[in-house]
């Protein structure tokens, strides 16, 4: 026997040991492993290589057998899509059957699409000629992911593409359309010949949605965008706005037309100054509102349009890119005060210079908006900051204080420290609460003529103060404590009870404030005070300033935020009435400390001592 002999009878014997199995494959040799794909032994991943090199093995390895009898219909998915697909061709190629239970009818319209999704042009050999119309119209199914019309200009014949456009099911031929539609849309096919033979035999199916899916189609000839420009159907008509080769004649029928909708798709697309003269023309708004918005527009045209059209379509002529800026100026000068607000659509290009040559011609209206406008230059936006008009200084306020806008930048800071000197109300309450504000500026504020914007900037320090403690986010809170504390003080002895009693209710008010408070001439916020439960980190932090982190070696702090037993012993000397009630109601006060405030001067401090005595 010789090796080739050898070879052969290693490969097609089941009890050959799956090592030497593995070697033959490495073998070139067709007849080997023509062999090797009928041996059930050889391990399936192998298997589906050379059954997708060898199908005709497929069905003579005893494996298919085994498959079945022990999962009924697994076989299919065993073998692998490849391997199926090319054992389908091969028993098409010999005239063969197709075995009922591996080609089901749902199987074959699976491997149909499957081909097509992978980019496998072997699908294009025999699934187009299936009696079955479910497979061929998986065949021509526009994927969503908008790849199948590549497969069809790489792979499929000629011959495929007159098959499909002529198929005698209309759910191919409705679906073939839609492809049809979707091949080069920027650019034409590379077989164009082909591409207009299947348009004009799909043209004779007659259904209006397979000719509204050919009026969409660019490159279709211009014998069959004449046909279609005649249609009854106006989403037709519209269609055929962008096709490639309509005839200038057929163009200038669809801008007459008497659908608006026509003429609106037709100044969107259309590159012709002979038609762009007839739109500029037209009886609707929405078709020069249209035609102004064309890239493709000379700058010829845009001066031939009336500045006393609608404003939309001023506007449209106003943000055309050949717009220059003597022509923006000429339409801010002479057309409408509604035209004005387009200001505000500009954004980044808005130039410094343009805006102080139209500032004082525009509208207050237009110039409020332009200051919410994105991009603005910081120069406008501090101009617009000055502006005599308080409704624009306060879309400025607004624009500078927006979370999308509080960026820590000096020019910032500075317009919104400015505005508190701002004499209009609503704007000093919209900045009074900006985490930039300076020191000055918060006591600025804080001293405001007005009682909301007091209380507004009051309650925007002390939320930071309860936030920063209730996160335990204790340096920050120190430098606002540092920075406010005497601020807020002050306020204690605000004409307003609402400020006050803002104070009064706040967990972490300074305890000074709190001190003044506990004196109040209202009862309700005296009350206020004295229902205070936990201690306010200023107490430590005044605290610390004055004696330090220790007493005799011992820390000052019980936890973090809260005074030790030495600690309350000397702060049960406080000049601070409100710090003493604290220490007479804290339950760690030793009862020595709680004697001399039973005898204390403030009646408040006196009572809470006595009551824990008692206890």
């Amino acid at each position: 026997m010789n090796t080739n002999e050898a070879s052969l009878a290693a490969a097609s014997d089941p009890a050959t040991p799956v090592e030497d199995l593995l070697s033959l494959s490495i073998i070139k040799d067709p007849g080997v492993l023509r062999v090797l794909a009928r041996n059930p032994n050889v391990p399936e991943e192998l298997l589906q290589e050379l059954w997708q090199r060898f199908p005709e093995s497929i069905l003579e390895n005893p494996l298919l057998t085994l498959w079945e009898f022990t999962n009924a219909g697994s076989a299919a998915k065993k073998l692998g899509d490849r391997a199926m697909l090319a054992l389908y061709n091969h028993l098409r190629d010999t005239g063969a059957e197709l075995p009922e239970d591996l080609f089901t009818p749902k199987t074959l319209a699976y491997l149909a699409r499957w081909g097509m999704h992978h980019f496998d042009g072997a699908v294009f050999k025999h699934f187009p000629h299936e009696k079955d119309p479910e497979v061929r119209v998986r065949m021509v199914e526009y994927p969503r992911n908008g790849e199948l019309q590549d497969i069809y200009q790489l792979y499929a014949p000629d011959e495929i593409w007159e098959l499909f456009a002529t198929d005698p099911h209309p759910e191919v031929r409705l679906h073939f359309s839609v492809l049809l539609r979707s091949v080069s849309e920027k650019k034409p096919p590379e077989r164009l010949d082909i591409y207009s033979t299947a348009a004009r035999h799909l043209a004779k199916d007659g259904r209006p949605e397979v000719d509204k899916h050919l009026a969409h189609c660019k490159w279709i000839p211009a014998d069959l965008v004449e046909r279609l420009s005649k249609s009854p159907d106006a989403c037709i008509r519209e269609a055929l706005s962008g096709c490639a080769f309509a005839p200038p004649h057929v163009v200038v029928r669809l801008a007459k037309d008497s659908s608006t909708e026509v003429r609106i798709a037709v100044a969107r697309r259309s590159q012709a100054p002979e038609i762009h003269a007839i739109l500029r023309r037209d009886r609707s708004p929405e078709v020069r509102r249209e035609l102004a918005q064309n890239a493709s527009l000379s700058r010829e045209v845009l001066d031939l349009f009336s500045l006393g059209d609608k404003p939309s379509v001023v506007e449209a002529v106003f943000l055309h890119p050949k717009a220059d800026t003597s022509l923006r100026t000429k339409i801010l000068l002479e057309a409408s005060p509604e035209v004005h607000r387009v200001l505000a659509s500009m954004g980044k290009s808005l130039t410094l210079s343009f805006y102080r040559t139209v500032k004082h011609v525009v509208s207050a209206v237009a110039l409020e908006n332009l200051a919410g406008a994105p991009g603005l230059r910081r120069e406008i936006v501090e101009d617009l900051a000055r502006d005599k008009h308080p409704e624009v200084r306060l879309a400025v306020a607004q624009r500078i204080t927006n979370r999308h806008n509080n960026s820590p930048h000096e020019k910032n800071i500075a317009l919104v420290n400015a505005f508190g000197c701002d004499p209009d109300p609503r704007i000093r309450e919209r900045v009074c609460t900006d985490w930039r504000l300076n020191k000055g500026a918060t006591a600025v504020f804080f001293s405001d003529p007005d009682p909301s914007v007091r209380k507004k900037a009051l309650c925007a320090v002390l939320g930071s103060l309860v936030g920063c403690r209730d996160n335990r986010r204790l340096h920050p809170y120190r430098d606002i404590y540092n920075a406010k504390a005497s601020l807020v003080a002050k306020l204690a002895r605000d004409p307003d009870e609402l400020v006050r009693q803002e104070i009064a209710t706040c967990p972490e008010a300074p305890p000074r404030a709190l001190g003044i408070l506990l004196d109040d001439p209202e009862p309700y916020i005296r009350n206020a005070v004295l229902e205070h439960t936990r201690w306010p980190y200023g107490v430590m932090i005044d605290f610390v300033k004055r004696f330090g982190t220790r007493i005799d070696s011992v820390s000052v702090y019980h936890g973090d935020t809260t005074p030790s037993v030495p600690a309350l012993r000397l702060l049960a000397r406080s000049r601070n009435p409100f710090v003493r009630f604290l220490v007479a109601r804290c339950g760690r006060t030793p009862r020595r400390t709680l004697r001399e405030l039973a005898e204390d001067r403030h009646p408040s401090v006196r009572q809470t001592a006595l009551r824990q005595l008692e206890k």
